[in-house]
């Protein structure tokens, strides 16, 4: 859904970038926290979304708070990063002590994501234990893999096992239309051998994929399904999909 700008949003921003900082002799790091909040605040009045980006971001590093965690969400969102707004989102929406003015506006977002981009599911199989899944560079929460937003175009779903990369798939995203993306992990020839016959966690087993709902979940729709099957090699990365102008105005600006 859109949400739209309205003026009495832009002037509740800037009542409170109006009220300014606590006194900086306090040293207290929720009081810096709100300062660097309200900093943000005044930033997303002039829609300078890198500048609200940075200042939510280093208040939420002094002082986690649902209002601070959704405001970083839009700024992120606005910079056609969605992979981050939708885990930011996530985060807000499952935060017991969020108000409930915040969850609603959580949810309206997580639902403009749903609409201007594409929901990825994404399924692992073959890989390490600690492997971790990047979209577009952003490490995605393992609990997240279910649902991942992305911004229309060419997305990037890469794995890697600390710093080195397992495999890497391109694919193109469509608003509005979900993407099922399947990542299987083989094992190298050598490393099969040395694991005694490949019989291990390194394998292909395509039964475990066929039945895995996460995988066929959303299969019988409008569905773009990718399934992918990449030996373990380093593969270059290049480039970025471009940034997606987005028209969420964040509603939510009280803390």
């Amino acid at each position: 859904m859109q949400i739209p700008k309205s003026a009495s949003t832009l002037q509740a921003m800037l009542v409170l970038a109006a009220l300014g900082a606590a006194p900086a002799a306090a040293q207290d790091p929720t009081a810096q926290a709100r300062a660097l909040f309200n900093q943000g605040v005044a930033c997303v009045a002039r829609h300078d979304w890198a500048c609200a980006e940075q200042r939510f971001r280093a208040a939420l590093e002094l002082r986690d708070a649902p209002a601070v965690r959704y405001n970083l969400a839009s700024a992120v969102y606005e910079q056609g990063r969605f992979p981050e707004a939708s885990s930011l989102t996530r985060q807000v929406l499952a935060d017991p002590e969020a108000p409930a003015a915040i969850h609603q506006h959580a949810t309206e977002l997580r639902e403009t994501l749903g609409e201007e981009g594409a929901l990825a599911r994404v399924v692992v199989t073959g890989a390490p234990e600690d492997a971790e899944l990047r979209v577009d560079g952003y490490a995605v929460r393992r609990e997240d893999w279910a649902e991942v937003a992305v911004a229309p175009g060419e997305r990037v779903f890469a794995l890697f096992s600390g710093e080195r990369q397992l495999s890497e798939i391109r694919v193109t995203a469509e608003a509005g239309r979900p993407l099922s993306v399947a990542l299987t992990v083989v094992a190298t020839p050598e490393q099969a051998a040395a694991s005694g016959g490949g019989g291990g966690g390194g394998g292909i087993d395509f039964d475990a994929l066929l039945v895995d709902p996460l995988f066929w979940g959303i299969v019988g729709g409008s569905v773009a399904l990718v399934i992918v099957v990449i030996v373990i090699v380093a593969v270059a990365t290049s480039g970025d999909g471009g940034t997606f102008e987005g028209d969420f105005q964040p509603g939510v600006l009280r803390w």
